[in-house]
Parts: C-alpha cells; structure tokens; sequence
C-alpha cells in the first residue's frame, strides 16, 4: 500500500494530529515536546509516537540544541506532505460528519418513536456538536451534557454536568435517555454509563465501535 493511500485511509482524528503537528513545527517556534502536547491537543506519549513517526518517514528532522533540548523542522516532503493532508483532512472530515449526521439522526428518530424526547447526551466533543445539529427539525430535546471531566458549566449553551442525576435536575424533566457523544475513551464511558442507564435508554452510534455487550448488556434490538 502506498504512502498516500495510507494516509487517505487514516481516520479524522489522526490525521487532523499529524497535521497539527506539522502545522506547529513548521511556524519555526521552539517546541518542548510537552509544548507540541499541549499545542496537538494529545497526550504527551502520542506526541512523542507521532514525532518519531514523522521523522521516520523523513517528514520532520530533529537537530539537537543547546541545554539539552531538541529543534524541530520541516522536510521538503514535510511540507508536500502537509499540503495533501489538508485535502485529505477536509475530505475525510466531511465524510465523518455526514457519517455521525446520520448514525445520530436515526438514533433521535427510534428515540422519538419511542416517545423518548427528553435527552441528554455524554460527552463534550465536536461529536456532540454533530448530535447537537442532528436534532434540529426533530421532536427531540437535549437538556444537558454529562461529562465528568469537563471544567466548563456550558457547552454550546447546554449545561454540562458531572452524571445523570444532575442532568435531570438541571433540566427539571425526566431523561428518557442517554446519547453517547464521547470518543476518546468511548467504551469507558459506555461502561461507566450503563450503572446509570437502562441499556435499552442508552444509545451508541455505528461510528463509536462501543461493546454493547463486553459487561453482559445486550445489543440493542436483541431480546
């Protein structure tokens, strides 16, 4: 498989770090790593991963500094690089939002043909964002974001809370049900969910790849 397949069958949210990380390197400031972490958006043993990545495939090269500290820089295939994953990136991002678009708005049709139309969902993420889109024209409501480790009250103008019980009663209603919209530790907070949730009131999209049934819950629609 070539280079440029490869990267085109990356997922949205690799992609858009390496492309971060070239983008940062290349605006000529000198990064620690724990910097380039905090500038990525990811943890400090991914940086590292994706630093060596690149260089190994002669997209950045590293030169040694004073005090122990390390320069970062461009290639020439570094900068062609960068330039197909902006396409690539714009491309696969359009895919992966009509993509959760879809898998989301089919979850608010069975929620609603249910009669559940009082939501909320967990997870603060551009997914949710999507989820939050995915209702307009829908009989559908959510009333609050849980996340137990957002620092934020507010999210798109919906309360952020810290688990279920503060979602209703900030919302003062009932919550019919729980839509997962967290993706960087998805199956964890499916897991922590479903001691809160009836499984049968706790939906996951396609996109997510969440074990239904990894704590003995059955998939949705089995008896």
């Amino acid at each position: 498989m070539d280079k440029q397949k490869s990267e085109a069958e990356a997922t949205p949210l690799s992609v858009k770090s390496t492309l971060a990380l070239l983008d940062a390197i290349e605006s000529g400031h000198k990064f620690t790593q724990r910097n380039l972490s905090t500038r990525v958006g990811v943890a400090l043993g991914l940086i590292n991963a994706l630093i060596k990545r690149c260089v190994k495939k002669g997209l950045v090269k590293v030169q040694q500094a004073p005090a122990k500290r390390y320069a970062y820089y461009l290639t020439p295939s570094g900068f062609r690089e960068k330039s197909h994953l902006v396409s690539n990136y714009l491309q696969s991002s359009l895919k992966f939002f009509r993509q959760a678009r879809l898998e989301y708005g089919e979850i608010f049709d069975q929620c609603q043909r249910a009669g559940w139309n009082d939501l909320a969902i967990c997870g603060v993420s551009d997914l949710a964002e999507i989820a939050i889109i995915s209702t307009l024209g829908t009989g559908v409501r959510i009333h609050a974001i849980i996340d137990p480790n957002y620092e934020h009250p507010e999210f798109h103008r919906l309360p952020v809370v810290k688990n279920l019980a503060d979602a209703g009663k900030i919302a003062a209603v009932k919550i019919d049900a729980v839509v997962l919209t967290h993706y960087e530790a998805a199956q964890d907070m499916f897991d922590w969910l479903s001691g809160q949730v009836a499984a049968e009131r706790l939906f996951t999209p396609p996109i997510l790849y969440v074990s239904r049934n990894r704590n003995g819950i059955r998939p949705e629609g089995e008896q």
